[in-house]
Formats: C-alpha cells, structure tokens, sequence
C-alpha cells in the first residue's frame, strides 16, 4: 500500500466508527425516549437532535487526535497510553499555568477542552465544576464548533506529514 492509501484508510476507519457511534447513541436514545415516553406523546421526539452532528464531531476529534498521536510515536500502544496520559494532564497544565485574570480562558481552547466541551454536560457535571469554582465558559455554539473542525484538521495534517517524512 502507498503512504496515502494507508492514511486515507486510518481515516476512514474513524469516519466509520464515529457514524457507528453516533448510530448507536441514536438509535438507544430512540429506543429509551419511545418506550420511557406516555403514549401518544411524540411530536418533541426528534428535539435536540442537532446534538448527534456534535457528537459526531467530538468522537472524530478524538479519534484523529489518536491517530496523530499513534504515528508520532510510531506505535499505536505507546499512542494510547500517551493519548490517555494527555488528557489529565492537558487539564492540570491549563489550571496551573494559563488559567489566571490575564491569560483569560485559554485552557477552554486545548483540544481536550473543545472536543469535550460541544456537546452539553449532564447537570450534575455543570454542578461539580460550578461548586469546585472552576470556569466553563470558554467557546461555544459555532465559534466551538469551528475549532474543533480546525483541530481536527491540524491533527490530520500532521499526521499526513509525519507519514510522508517517515518510513513506515
């Protein structure tokens, strides 16, 4: 296989897996509204819906930040375990150094952050944050949306150029 066949394959693969997650989410909202609701009562079933599209972005974003990291350590084990390690500390480092009156919010605009970020949190998560005095408002509704489109092309592109510098 040539390098590009290999990346547009990896990348299929996570368009793949992200429209079988979003899939699966449907179809189990369906299943639990429907058989949950009063009979008779279906004319808001479809409300919200607009959330599977940032779903659908948020698991591809997280998905190619994988990839990314698996080819820049050219092991897809070391990858994961960086990928799961990244995470955490993308937190602790924006809470301990950029987050200040100064700097505003600029942990709200890590990849971690905005992935996390577009699809709205259960109560309880916004009732921890709010109660530990953490700030969450960072961007949102389509200035998120459009960075995390961005990130999820840098993480692409990085990987299509440390696929083409590399050998396999």
């Amino acid at each position: 296989m040539e390098k590009m066949d290999i990346f547009i394959a990896k990348y299929l693969y996570a368009i793949g897996l992200a429209i079988f997650a979003v899939l699966f989410v449907a179809i189990t909202v369906i299943i639990a509204g429907y058989s949950a609701s009063a009979p008779g009562s279906n004319a808001d079933m479809f409300k919200g819906s607009e959330i599977l599209g940032r779903y659908f972005l948020q698991v591809l974003g997280y998905m190619s930040m994988a990839i990314f990291f698996a080819f820049l350590f050219r092991n897809t084990s070391v990858g994961i375990i960086v990928y799961l390690f990244y995470m955490p500390i993308e937190s602790l480092l924006g809470a301990a150094i950029f987050h200040s009156p100064t700097n505003g919010d600029i942990p709200e605009y890590f990849p971690k952050a905005l992935f996390s970020g577009i699809v709205p949190r259960p109560g309880i998560v916004k009732f921890v944050t709010s109660a530990a005095g953490m700030n969450t408002k960072g961007p949102s509704g389509e200035t998120a949306l459009i960075l995390c489109c961005i990130y999820i092309l840098v993480f692409a592109a990085g990987t299509y150029y440390l696929l083409q510098k590399r050998d396999l």
